[in-house]
């Protein structure tokens, strides 16, 4: 390669714009994962949102509303007394957009602060409700033909299509953990920082200890000859577990992991990487065996999950990633390679009477690289989308559309 080309990559400007297109003010407040589904089988995608005030909304892709859902309900006087009207039938947590039933049509299962759970049609009627004890803030998952929920009751609820309880099992400790299912085994965590492995008739078959809170699902993560499971905690620590409750390592970082990590091959070769950001400000990249790749540094938290696309099309991918300082950042998904030293002329440049060790080790290092970034003065909540838009929230209330446009 020529030294002008080798120059001129390195110094590559980005084409194009990513910017917000649209942005709806809901006048509500945002906590969960904004969540992209078919949800009435027309072909087109929709986009589900919840707020802490107890609403549903769904929207196209274009940002037009097609209906909405209210959970606040008529109480007692006695009831008043012990809950706040303003965020005491909120949702908190990602919704379930699933067809449970097997009628062809999708249904929606979330929980609420109130402690009810509801199932709703595509088209935003109720189908059916269930009381638990304490409030949910876990979101469902369903498997094995039930539904699954954890409540700060310190139950999991396993549920048929139709409303009812099949089965309660036990957990120990209030939960905000969504269950997972796999291989007739049920993991969930605790705000102890218990990961609980359970079977199918509800008994305890393992429990795995971590030094902090887990409020995110825990992922199973395929590898060519073994399955392992991945929990985040708020003592710092990325943990992969076996799925007989052993731990296999630990990626410390220097703050609270509160969200679940995304698995993607960011550079399609085969080999999936590790994503996940923490309260240490930063977005971590890791290979499949825990050891990191490179870290992006934001200005504050890095609380949800991040997404991975092509979004600017140029064939590789980029993760997209939401923070507290309220900018949401588009990363190179293989990071940028930054020279201490260019090989084979700082050593000559550099070298004294003796021989420079330059040239001996690596002139450099992989770093995040940050491609596009959008000021949106709010916290950002959730970050979801397709290849070819991004779909935010953010805490005050604000639903922000983003598109890349070439040059």
């Amino acid at each position: 390669m020529r030294i002008t080309s080798f120059i001129d990559k390195l110094f590559e400007k980005n084409k194009g714009f990513f910017k917000i297109y649209k942005k709806i003010e809901t006048g509500k407040h945002i906590l969960a994962k904004p969540k992209i589904t078919d949800i009435n089988l027309d072909g087109e995608l929709e986009t589900i949102i919840t707020t802490t005030e107890g609403n549903i909304y769904v929207y196209n892709l274009e940002g037009e509303k097609l209906w909405e859902h209210n959970t606040k309900e008529i109480i007692s006087e006695e009831e008043s007394m012990f809950i706040d009207q303003q965020t005491g039938f909120g949702i908190t947590s990602q919704p379930l957009i699933e067809d449970i039933n097997g009628d062809g049509k999708k249904e929606i299962i979330f929980g609420t602060e109130y402690g009810k759970i509801y199932a709703l049609n595509s088209e935003g009627k109720i189908l059916w409700t269930l009381n638990t004890n304490s409030s949910i803030r876990s979101s469902p998952c369903f498997a094995n033909g039930k539904i699954m929920i954890g409540s700060k009751d310190k139950y999991i609820y396993i549920i048929t299509p139709n409303g009812q309880i099949d089965q309660k099992i036990f957990i120990g400790h209030p939960t905000e953990s969504t269950p997972t299912y796999d291989n007739e085994k049920i993991f969930i965590g605790n705000d102890e920082g218990e990961l609980k492995c359970f079977n199918t008739q509800g008994q305890e078959i393992w429990t795995y200890k971590t030094k902090g809170k887990i409020t995110s699902q825990p992922i199973i993560l395929k590898k060519l000859s073994e399955k392992i499971i991945l929990l985040s905690s708020t003592d710092n620590n990325l943990h992969a577990i076996s799925l007989d409750g052993d731990q296999l390592w630990k990626y410390k970082t220097e703050g609270s992991i509160y969200s679940e990590p995304i698995i993607s091959d960011l550079d399609e070769d085969g080999i999936i990487e590790i994503i996940i950001g923490s309260c240490d400000n930063k977005i971590h990249v890791l290979t499949e065996n825990g050891i990191k790749k490179w870290a992006y540094e934001t200005n504050f938290w890095v609380v949800p999950s991040a997404v991975t696309t092509d979004i600017n099309l140029d064939g590789k991918k980029e993760i997209i990633a939401g923070s507290y300082d309220t900018n949401i950042y588009v990363l190179s998904g293989s990071g940028e390679f930054n020279f201490d030293f260019v090989p084979g002329i700082s050593g000559i440049v550099m070298q004294e009477s003796n021989f420079s060790d330059l040239p001996n080790r690596d002139p450099g290092k992989t770093e995040g690289q940050n491609l596009y970034q959008i000021e949106t003065k709010d916290i950002i909540t959730g970050i979801t989308g397709t290849r070819k838009q991004i779909i935010a929230t953010t805490k005050n209330g604000n639903i922000l559309l983003l598109r890349y446009t070439p040059q």
